[in-house]
């Protein structure tokens, strides 16, 4: 079902200006940290930053892959499945901001939000905002933070299937070899 959901209602729908994402589901985007049979749906539109599903080991769970973290983790959980995603993408505005998530405390993350609100939210964010809602039948995700970040806390990163380059630019050895 989510996967239908994916790859049915995404295609060919931009909401870069303000949302901060692009849906694009015949995404041929790769990078040496995407994941072996990624599926990717969608990118930031900067810094190589995309969405993945890795659906023959995690189902429909979606990943964040970044080229270029602060820390050392490509590859990151940010959702179960596509509807959770929409909704805390709803819940935190702006796709680029599910890359702060691990990096600060909730009470930073909070005032981060508040300042984007503030700063950028303007009346053409905000209908975008309200048609995915609307397009999707879903309402934003009461507590964001919490939700991606346990997500994240109980994930195995071991279990992502990475390419023999990933391996080589990290300097690590593979543990598939």
């Amino acid at each position: 079902m989510e996967q239908d959901l994916l790859a049915s209602s995404v295609h060919g729908s931009t909401y870069d200006r303000g949302v901060g994402i692009i849906f694009d589901a015949d995404s041929d985007f790769r990078y040496f940290c995407t994941p072996l049979d990624a599926y990717v749906f969608a990118s930031t539109g900067g810094d190589g930053v995309h969405f993945c599903t890795v659906p023959e080991q995690f189902g429909d769970m979606i990943f964040i892959v970044e080229p270029m973290p602060l820390d050392e983790i490509y590859v990151r959980p940010v959702a179960q499945n596509f509807t959770d995603f929409i909704r805390v993408l709803l819940a935190v505005r702006f796709a680029g901001i599910l890359l702060d998530i691990p990096l600060h405390t909730e009470a930073e993350f909070r005032e981060g939000l508040q300042i984007f609100r503030e700063q950028h939210e303007t009346e053409e964010h905000t209908e975008k905002l309200r048609h995915l809602a609307a397009y999707y039948g879903v309402t934003p995700m009461d507590d964001p933070y919490t939700y991606v970040r346990n997500l994240q806390n109980d994930f195995d990163y071991d279990l992502i299937p990475f390419s023999d380059d990933y391996y080589e630019s990290c300097g690590i050895p593979n543990p598939n070899k």
